[in-house]
């Protein structure tokens, strides 16, 4: 039985440790949309998991926010839309609320 070429098993071993490493850099981007009164956060959060991406409901300092697991960059205004075409609750209401701002472009953030 002939054993494998130990510069091949080497050259796997770094190639899964390279892999493991980049996987914890890796950083998580989200959006987070401040949900206004009057509009039901889980109406917004059904509107962007529609689209498949992950989201979920966080209570910060008062507010509620949907917080929207994605590339920041590259989806916010994909997100965007579909938060303006989102239902202001989940009876299907649709009303024309303010403009779709993300917590990162308030004044205050």
């Amino acid at each position: 039985m002939r054993l494998p070429n130990p510069l091949v098993g080497l050259t796997v071993l770094l190639g899964i440790r390279r892999a493991v490493a980049s996987r914890g850099t890796q950083v998580r981007q989200e959006l987070r949309y401040r949900v206004p009164p009057g509009q039901d956060p889980a109406a917004a959060l059904a509107a962007v998991r529609e689209q498949q991406l992950e989201a979920t409901i966080v209570i910060d300092g008062g507010y509620e926010d949907v917080v929207i697991v994605c590339d920041a960059d590259r989806d916010r205004e994909r997100v965007r839309r579909t938060l303006r075409n989102a239902l202001v609750d989940l009876a299907g209401a649709e009303v024309q609320g303010p403009p779709i701002r993300f917590v990162d472009e308030l004044p205050d953030a």
